[in-house]
């Protein structure tokens, strides 16, 4: 390979492997949007997708129940960037509907999913698996490329 030909094909592959990563990061990022419109058969989804702090709450619940760890409303309004009055009417649904589970010890309250959410989220995780094997694999080949790179990097010198 001519050395001056090797920067202008490394700028080259950069580029086709950067816009492919951006390209599978974007569509998966669009089908998150139009999941969380058109997932809408049960009340929890209606609930969840509704807005967006709603689907991050239900995210961060379940991770609570994942890790066997309960949130107070501070942890929630610090961890949704929110504040305590959206977070304590969120909180208040959630039971309601038995959608977390809340422990209340003096003035202070914790929360985490019930098996209830957990398990409502089964069927998100396949679908999130099924759409995001385009982005991750764009990682993988990232990764890949950075290899090449550093080897075609090191040959020039």
């Amino acid at each position: 390979m001519n050395m001056s030909t090797k920067p202008v094909i490394l700028e080259n592959f950069e580029n086709y492997f950067y816009r492919r990563t951006l390209k599978s990061l974007c569509s998966y990022e669009l089908k998150i949007y139009q999941a969380r419109i058109d997932r809408l058969d049960t009340k929890m989804q209606r609930y969840f997708n509704s807005t967006p702090i709603r689907n991050a709450f239900a995210s961060l619940m379940v991770i609570g129940a994942c890790n066997n760890k309960s949130y107070t409303i501070t942890e929630i309004v610090n961890n949704l960037r929110s504040n305590r009055q959206s977070i304590s009417t969120m909180v208040d649904e959630c039971k309601k509907e038995g959608w977390i589970i809340v422990i209340k010890n003096g003035n202070k309250v914790q929360c985490k999913a019930s098996e209830n959410l957990v398990e409502g989220f089964h069927d998100y995780m396949t679908f999130s698996k099924e759409i995001s094997k385009d982005y991750f694999n764009s990682l993988e080949l990232l990764k890949i490329k950075n290899i090449m790179s550093n080897e075609l990097s090191k040959n020039s010198k």
